[in-house]
């Protein structure tokens, strides 16, 4: 549990979208929004309730739309894309393992995976790495001017009851940079994987989401590298791609699993391709072909996935939701498979939710008292599809802390829950979730309570 490959791939699971003002909570489905407010910045901001009137969440969604404009096109990639939904479903078999070391009903704690089950969840996990690729802490204090060479690394890759394992290959990406504390010129490499094909498109589509808003947009220079090595690695191979063009190559490579090696490979195509556009539209017919050929198989993949969380009504209302929305955002894929940079272009972002019902978000204000502090709403229409959907967020979360070996962590909901919990043990809530479990009969289920009990498959009667 301890290797650096897993530390690294919690790291990448709880940092993607590390953008100055919002974060998608990978594989949770949750956005945060930094709005920079205080509560009494809001003119219906009731205290007593901790709510205030759709015009104002509108209009704060105005002020931040191209920022959550960022995180929704990753929550948009993780539900309709086949790298997005893969890796979900790796991550939801990983998971399963994991329950059956968890001490429930004795205690929150959990045992050290072991024997076969070890051998498959590390497998797994070296598969998701892989396909993810190096985190973004490669970069800190580094300032890289110059990327080297791109070399295909031929890797075996562990697929969840298969037979024989993977063959796949990740781009390794030699860089030179400028060490900032030390000022020496180095060299170092790092694996290309889509996580810096998430992080470049959101990054693009937002600053054009800028453009067409007259907002003002971020300096490149400014920006983390991890939003840059994408169009870096494409223009080192050609130097001359527009932008466009780079950002649909980008939005069709994520239909695949490498999708970092099949960037690599449209944009090289690209450079020798006598008609540019045309060269594009056929790679789209393509991918259009082959997700529709696909599709039986994946709906297969999504049932099972429903089937794991059968006896947990919470989290198969939430997976059942999710799963849904996975189908329909690769149907999607299927009409048109760069539909977000499309939307994007035409001024249209707002139409997103049309294409993807949106994921729940939360405001971050910035008052100093943490109780309720936040806000967090609802698209879904409904409370208990919420409710079930940020029980499977804490249970992710819970899960997450474990592969880190971080016992001590904030709850995720901490700023802005109103349970009797959090009130009356906020350090708990603050520095040991889980144990919030433990005294489930005492003050009641909350959600992180529920996401740790659903880890077996026994029902609560009591639900949020």
């Amino acid at each position: 549990m301890e290797s650096t490959t897993e530390k690294e791939l919690a790291d990448i699971l709880n940092s993607i979208g590390p953008n100055y003002l919002g974060k998608y909570l990978m594989n949770k489905f949750f956005i945060m929004i930094k709005t920079e407010l205080r509560k009494k910045d809001i003119p219906s901001y009731d205290y007593i309730r901790h709510d205030f009137s759709v015009e104002d969440q509108l209009a704060i969604q105005r002020k931040y739309q191209e920022v959550i404009h960022h995180e929704i096109i990753h929550y948009v990639h993780e539900v309709s894309t086949m790298v997005g939904i893969t890796t979900f479903y790796f991550q939801v078999i990983n998971r399963a393992i994991f329950t059956e070391f968890v001490n429930i009903p004795e205690s929150s704690s959990v045992e050290k995976i072991s024997g076969e089950k070890l051998t498959m969840w590390r497998g797994i996990n070296g598969t998701i790495f892989t396909i993810m690729g190096g985190a973004a802490s490669n970069f800190e204090d580094r300032i890289v001017y110059n990327i080297d060479k791109i070399e295909n690394v031929d890797i075996e890759a562990y697929a969840p009851y298969a037979d024989d394992k993977m063959e796949m290959s990740i781009p390794m990406v030699h860089y030179e940079y400028l060490d900032k504390v030390t000022g020496e010129r180095l060299i170092d490499q790092v694996y290309f994987g889509h996580f810096y094909i998430y992080e470049g498109l959101a990054s693009n589509l937002e600053r054009e989401c800028a453009r067409l808003l007259n907002k003002e947009v971020p300096r490149k220079s400014k920006l983390g590298f991890e939003y840059l090595l994408m169009e870096k690695v494409a223009k080192h191979i050609y130097p001359r791609i527009k932008e466009r063009d780079m950002l649909e190559l980008t939005s069709l490579s994520l239909s695949y699993l490498n999708a970092a090696q099949m960037f690599v490979q449209f944009v090289t195509e690209l450079k020798t391709a006598k008609h540019k556009r045309k060269f594009i539209e056929k790679k789209k017919d393509t991918v259009s072909y082959i997700l529709s050929k696909k599709l039986e198989y994946l709906k297969e993949t999504l049932e099972e996935i429903a089937g794991i969380f059968k006896h947990r009504s919470s989290f198969k209302k939430a997976v059942d939701h999710l799963t849904s929305v996975m189908l329909e955002g690769y149907k999607r894929r299927i009409e048109n498979p760069v539909f977000e940079v499309d939307l994007t272009f035409a001024g249209e972002h707002h139409r997103m939710g049309e294409y993807v019902p949106l994921c729940d978000m939360a405001y971050e204000l910035v008052d100093d008292d943490d109780y309720m502090k936040d806000y967090s709403g609802t698209y879904l229409g409904q409370d208990s599809l919420s409710n079930a959907l940020r029980v499977l967020l804490c249970h992710v979360d819970y899960y997450q802390s474990f592969i880190k070996g971080d016992d001590e962590h904030r709850c995720p909901q901490y700023t802005f829950c109103p349970h009797e919990r959090r009130q009356q043990k906020p350090e708990q809530c603050r520095i040991n979730p889980r144990l919030a479990f433990e005294d489930m009969d005492e003050l009641g289920a909350c959600h992180y309570s529920l996401g740790v009990a659903y880890c077996k498959a026994t029902d609560i009667p009591q639900e949020m």
